[in-house]
């Protein structure tokens, strides 16, 4: 049954080491329309006198990737430390009777090669401790009841992550998005957007683009995003790869929310090759305005997109992502039709209906 609004308020803290989200902040503001009162703290290792400070919350849900409470040289010895610190925690809110729910945005330590990744034994005991976890798709729960290595299956819940329409500007058209990027009106135009990194697969799209547009003249990649500075030469090999190809644009540094529209509007399909991944904000943004797709086939890419919207290629085959690059090019006259199945998919992704499904989960 589908929650209304709510007669008495419900205090809800958002837990969190990363803050400017889109997702937390759409999430949070439909659920105030349901009577649910929102407060956003930063998740410190003790972060239970932050969330108790004020009026015992309701619920507290956590949003915080959990390998973040680790530092890239800690011992395993330390690991339990920091792990056993922060479980008790949640069981002493679930003692002083506070809902504890987990939504997984991050599954796995991507920036530093799984060093700050859990162990088995810890990862069960995270699958013990929350009255709920919250998923983005089918693929992310099957890896997580089995790593968590959780019985109660009814504890993991899906909810999809909701779409990006209309929290952006989008009145700039094609035409006047390219002239202002410096991008010629009759190329294919793909994308690579966001935070520019390894496991992001910069590397691949720019070696695979490069024997496209040797092949293809009338093809330009945009790269718009900030450049990770923790990893090692990412910036000198990314600069080695497009200096010599006119038709690679770099847009390096964080994009304003302004400035979205800008590239989104002036490509033809976005670009997301990603080698390490749970959910990817930037094809439900690519979605959003309705834009074709190219990633890999699996995980949460598989059960979001399908060929009527993407070019899902196989990770494992050394050439697939140049194909898909080339299969795009072939079938330039169908982008944007694939786009519009993309954005019809998008518009099921509403954040009323997911305010709703956690709110059920809260009050359950």
């Amino acid at each position: 049954m589908t929650p209304s609004k709510l007669k008495k308020p419900l205090r809800v803290a958002f837990l969190s080491d990363w803050f400017g989200s889109p997702y937390k902040k759409l999430l949070a503001e439909h659920l105030e329309q349901l009577n649910v009162e929102v407060t956003e703290y930063q998740q410190y290792r003790r972060f239970i006198t932050t969330v108790l400070k004020d009026k015992k919350p309701h619920v507290v849900h956590i949003h915080s990737t959990i390998f973040n409470l680790f530092g890239n040289k800690d011992s395993q010895l330390l690991k339990w430390i920091r792990i056993l610190q922060f479980v008790s925690q949640v069981i002493l809110l679930r003692l002083l009777g506070v809902k504890t729910i987990w939504t997984i945005h991050e599954w796995a330590d991507k920036h530093n090669r799984g060093n700050r990744d859990l162990s088995t034994w810890q990862y069960a005991l995270l699958g013990q401790v929350f009255h709920s976890i919250i998923v983005h798709c089918k693929s992310t729960g099957n890896e997580v009841v089995k790593s968590l290595g959780i019985q109660n299956q009814s504890k993991l819940i899906v909810i999809p992550h909701g779409n990006f329409i209309d929290f952006y500007e989008n009145t700039v058209d094609q035409i006047i998005a390219r002239e202002k990027l410096g991008v010629p009106l009759n190329h294919t135009v793909f994308l690579f957007f966001g935070a520019i990194s390894y496991h992001k697969g910069i590397i691949e799209t720019l070696d695979a683009f490069n024997v496209v547009s040797e092949q293809k003249s009338e093809v330009s990649l945009l790269v718009a995003g900030k450049i990770s500075h923790l990893e090692v030469n990412l910036e000198d090999n990314i600069h080695k790869r497009i200096i010599n190809n006119k038709n690679i644009h770099l847009f390096p540094g964080k994009v304003s929310d302004e400035d979205v529209q800008l590239y989104m509007n002036a490509c033809d399909c976005v670009v997301t090759p990603y080698r390490s991944f749970t959910t990817s904000g930037v094809a439900l943004l690519a979605m959003s305005f309705g834009k074709a797709i190219i990633a890999p086939k699996r995980g949460f890419f598989s059960d979001s997109l399908s060929k009527e919207g993407a070019f899902l290629y196989d990770p494992f085959s050394n050439n697939s992502l140049i194909e898909s690059f080339e299969l795009a090019v072939e079938n330039k006259n169908n982008l944007a039709k694939m786009g519009q199945h993309n954005l019809l998919i998008a518009k099921k992704l509403n954040w009323k209906t997911i305010a709703d499904q956690s709110l059920e989960i809260y009050l359950g």
